[in-house]
């Protein structure tokens, strides 16, 4: 890997998405029992969880959007500022969040700030190192986020069992951190980019024409569009289960919620990034985003679980298998995008990505209190989850359509 990579700016770069990751980690599960406290009746509850899992990603298909085009026009470093301030005023404003209402604006806000700086870090990374050692750029960057969701929702539970508002002081706290660090954040160096120039939008090898992208501009946000369509459907109808479940079904607290995200969602995440973003660069990235569909199978599993353990090591092997693919599928686009239209298209796909993360909440919660409300069985528990596994499966379709790009960088 390209020495680029572990520049002083791909350094700040990490550090700041690691504050920011840690920041938001750690009100996951103080949220999720402050809603409960604030919805009253175990049949609220679930629809109270849909509407903040929705708002969420509502807010940052508003921020990738602007985040994106900004990013592009007025500069990136401006983008990563203004973003870092919202995010402070949203975790601040939780502090003295009174009600429903106001927890929900706050989550909006700090959602918001996430979506302005998502395509900000995106292009930076990108631009930052070779083509042919983006997927390993890729995975230790992904390991800024995944290594700091491991302490960061076991600690904010473990805090709000002694304190309700003193996770959401230190969330504030860790983000003020990182804006005052975004302020010494300069434009990456471009070298890296310009030396693989050449190969920075991969061409046909036929002899008649030696100037055509592999892919149009046009296909790769539709078929990369389609994936984060379906992985944001995916994601969105997940998110009320895996606090809904262990709370309801495994009668969980909020030390053991806070540990089960830790363990079964950022610590498998945080090991495979590095040897994924590796993987990739050396036996391509479709070859890797067809593996893991292997995880598919134990989505189904989750419902069956009967204790904690047994629901953090399922959780654990989808973790894993499926998000060993994370460096090759952002990889994989940015190859075949060319780089004064990466923040733009990463906002785009950010933006559809997170259109399906605020219909999926809904889906999620209505789909639990259609079949295990009013009789929870192991069967009936399955259900909901087997529609996480069909938005799951689905993606394989624009999978199989996307040219694979490894061959033509080498």
């Amino acid at each position: 890997m390209g020495v680029k990579v572990l520049s002083r700016g791909f350094v700040v770069l990490w550090s700041l998405m690691f504050l920011a990751t840690f920041s938001m980690s750690m009100i996951g599960s103080p949220i999720a029992f402050l809603i409960q406290s604030y919805a009253g009746t175990p049949e609220a509850f679930p629809i109270a969880i849909g509407i903040v899992m929705s708002l969420g990603p509502a807010a940052l298909t508003i921020g990738y959007f602007l985040g994106g085009f900004l990013a592009d026009s007025v500069g990136r470093k401006k983008v990563m500022f203004i973003g870092f301030v919202i995010l402070s005023s949203g975790l601040a404003l939780f502090i003295i969040a009174p009600n429903l209402l106001i927890t929900y604006l706050a989550y909006f806000i700090a959602n918001l700030a996430n979506g302005l700086t998502g395509p900000v870090f995106m292009s930076l990374v990108a631009d930052s190192c070779k083509q042919t050692s983006r997927g390993t750029a890729y995975g230790i960057y992904n390991l800024s986020w995944a290594s700091a969701q491991i302490p960061a929702p076991f600690l904010g539970g473990l805090i709000f069992g002694w304190s309700a508002q003193m996770p959401f002081l230190i969330a504030t706290s860790i983000s003020v951190i990182a804006l005052l660090l975004s302020l010494g954040m300069r434009e990456l160096d471009k070298t890296a980019e310009k030396l693989d120039s050449a190969t920075s939008i991969p061409k046909c090898t036929e002899p008649h024409d030696k100037t055509k992208p592999l892919m149009t501009y046009r296909d790769v946000l539709i078929l990369f569009g389609a994936i984060a369509l379906f992985n944001g459907l995916l994601n969105g109808v997940i998110a009320p289960l895996l606090d809904i479940y262990p709370m309801g079904v495994l009668h969980a607290t909020s030390t053991e919620l806070g540990l089960s995200v830790s363990l079964g969602f950022a610590l498998a995440t945080a090991l495979v990034q590095v040897p994924g973003g590796k993987l990739t660069d050396k036996v391509g990235r479709k070859p890797l985003m067809m593996f893991g569909f292997l995880a598919v199978p134990f989505v189904f599993c989750i419902g069956l679980t009967q204790t904690l353990w047994q629901y953090i090591l399922v959780l654990g092997a989808i973790c894993a298998i499926g998000n060993l693919t994370g460096p090759a599928l952002t990889a994989w686009m940015m190859d075949l995008l060319p780089p004064e239209k990466r923040s733009k298209a990463s906002g785009l796909n950010g933006s559809i990505g997170n259109f399906g993360r605020i219909l999926g909440p809904s889906i999620g919660s209505f789909m639990w209190n259609l079949t295990v409300t009013s009789n929870p069985t192991s069967a009936n528990t399955v259900i909901p989850f087997a529609v996480v596994a069909f938005f799951f499966g689905i993606q394989i379709i624009p999978v199989l359509m996307i040219k694979e790009t490894k061959s033509k960088i080498e």
